[in-house]
C-alpha cells in the first residue's frame, strides 16, 4: 500500500509542476496579435482533477476546448488563486496553492452553464467528481473567447506542449473528447469533419440493428462512442499509445442538443465503463 501511495504522490507532483509551467506561459499572446488577454486572468487555468483519479482503474480524462472569458482580473476569482500558484517556489507551496485552486473550482462549477456543466460531466457520465480529470486544449482564457483559433490550439498542445504534457502526466486509459471542436482537433479529417448530428445518427442506427438482433443485452457489448485508433491523428496516437478515445457532446449545447449530449454521456457510462 505504501508503494502505491508513493506512486500516486509522484504522479500528482509531476502534474502540479506541469500546470504551474503552463500558468506562467504567455507565448500565444505574444506570438498571435489577434489573441488578447487584457481583461481575462493571465495564465493557464487548471480544471478539476479528481482526488481519486490516479487510483481509479478507468482513469477517464475529459478534454475540452478552453476556459471561458467570464472570469476577469478584478472579479475576486481566478486571479486570487492563480497568482499565488504561479509564484509558488517550494513543493509545499505548490501543493497548498494547487489545493486551493481545486477547492475554488469545486465552488465555481455548480454555476457553470447554469448547472449544465455538473449535469453532463458529473451526473451523466457515470463517474463521480473525485474520479475524473479535465483538461482544456488551449489552457488560457482569451478576451473574446477566440477558442476556435486553430493556431492557439496547436500552439498550446503541439508547440509548447502545455496541455499535451498535462494529459500525458494523467496517464489516461480513456480520453473523452467533448464537443465538435475537440473531436476535430484530435481526429483525422475523414472522422473529425463529421457533425455530432451525423455521429449520433450512425450510432443510433447501429444501436437499433443490435437491439433488433441481440436485444438489450447486446447493447452492453458494444462501445458505441469509441473512436477507432485509425481515426485519430497519427501524431496524437504516438503521444497516447495506451489510451482509448471516445466522443460526447458539449455542456454549452442548447435545447435538445444538450439533451442529446446527456444521452451521449449516459451511453458512454453504460457501455464504456
Amino acid at each position: 500500500m505504501e508503494l502505491t501511495k508513493t506512486i500516486i504522490d509522484d504522479d500528482l507532483i509531476k502534474l502540479i509542476e506541469f500546470h504551474q509551467k503552463a500558468a506562467n506561459c504567455s507565448v500565444c499572446f505574444n506570438k498571435y496579435k489577434n489573441l488578447k488577454n487584457n481583461v481575462v486572468v493571465k495564465g493557464a487555468q487548471p480544471r478539476s482533477i479528481g482526488e481519486n483519479y490516479f487510483s481509479h482503474e478507468s482513469r477517464v480524462c475529459l478534454i475540452l476546448i478552453n476556459p471561458g472569458s467570464g472570469h476577469t482580473e478584478s472579479d475576486g476569482g481566478w486571479g486570487d488563486y492563480l497568482t499565488p500558484f504561479k509564484e509558488a517556489k517550494t513543493l509545499g507551496d505548490r501543493k497548498d496553492t494547487w489545493d486551493k485552486i481545486q477547492d475554488f473550482i469545486s465552488s465555481e462549477e455548480p454555476s457553470w452553464g447554469k448547472g449544465k456543466w455538473e449535469k453532463l460531466y458529473y451526473q451523466s457520465l457515470g463517474l463521480s467528481k473525485s474520479e475524473i480529470a479535465m483538461v482544456n486544449i488551449m489552457m488560457c482564457a482569451e478576451d473574446n473567447d477566440n477558442y476556435q483559433n486553430e493556431e492557439s490550439l496547436n500552439e498550446c498542445f503541439f508547440e509548447q506542449k502545455k496541455s499535451q504534457n498535462i494529459i500525458e502526466a494523467l496517464k489516461p486509459n480513456k480520453i473523452v473528447l467533448s464537443g465538435g471542436t475537440v473531436i476535430k482537433f484530435f481526429c483525422k479529417k475523414s472522422f473529425g469533419r463529421q457533425s455530432l448530428y451525423r455521429l449520433r445518427a450512425n450510432r443510433n442506427n447501429r444501436r437499433k440493428k443490435i437491439l433488433s438482433t441481440k436485444g438489450e443485452e447486446g447493447l452492453k457489448e458494444v462501445e458505441f462512442q469509441k473512436i477507432g485508433r485509425f481515426n485519430i491523428k497519427d501524431e496524437i496516437k504516438k503521444i497516447f499509445p495506451d489510451s482509448d478515445f471516445y466522443w460526447i457532446g458539449h455542456y454549452a449545447a442548447r435545447g435538445n442538443k444538450f439533451d442529446e449530449a446527456i444521452e451521449d454521456a449516459e451511453i458512454f457510462s453504460n457501455t464504456s465503463l
